[in-house]
């Protein structure tokens, strides 16, 4: 059976949930950050954790994450830490909005660091230090995902 008919099948089996006044939960990723190396290969761990991954600036994201309908949102903070800074606010409405679950927000991170030290608001739920490889990421984002779907 063709690889589409399978997703085809999946996805009939498997429809969206919709949570009262909410959107219907898409499994999409939004992927923040200003190197298009990056983004492609976190948006290839998101795709092999079967979730969709969409790419964004971090000018471009506010849009896209004040929707609503991400999952999980993965910021790469850059060597300063601070490229993404501002789509910190649109996240925490968003948070605000769904009770605190959504979305999920991982930060990359250039070492080992301690979540409080960051001024993220608390809106940061889970640090990944680079480099970033898929058997340190994709486990994490399909947890995320499972947690979700039992939810």
């Amino acid at each position: 059976m063709p690889h589409w008919e399978i997703e085809r099948d999946r996805q009939q089996d498997n429809p969206p949930r919709a949570a009262i006044g909410q959107p219907v939960q898409q499994d999409i990723v939004i992927v923040v950050g200003r190197s298009p190396v990056n983004l492609i290969v976190l948006s290839r761990i998101v795709e092999r954790a079967r979730m969709r991954a969409v790419s964004a600036t971090p000018e471009a994201a506010g849009q896209l994450i004040a929707r609503g309908e991400a999952a999980i949102v993965i910021l790469d903070g850059g060597p300063d830490m601070r490229e993404c800074d501002g789509v910190l606010g649109v996240i925490l409405d968003q948070k605000l909005v769904s009770s605190g679950d959504r979305p999920f927000v991982i930060m990359l991170t250039m070492r080992n660091i301690d979540p409080q030290t960051l001024e993220t608001q608390g809106v940061v739920d889970a640090l990944v230090a680079k480099p970033v490889t898929p058997e340190k990421m994709q486990p994490l984002i399909e947890s995320i995902r499972d947690r979700a779907l039992r939810a």
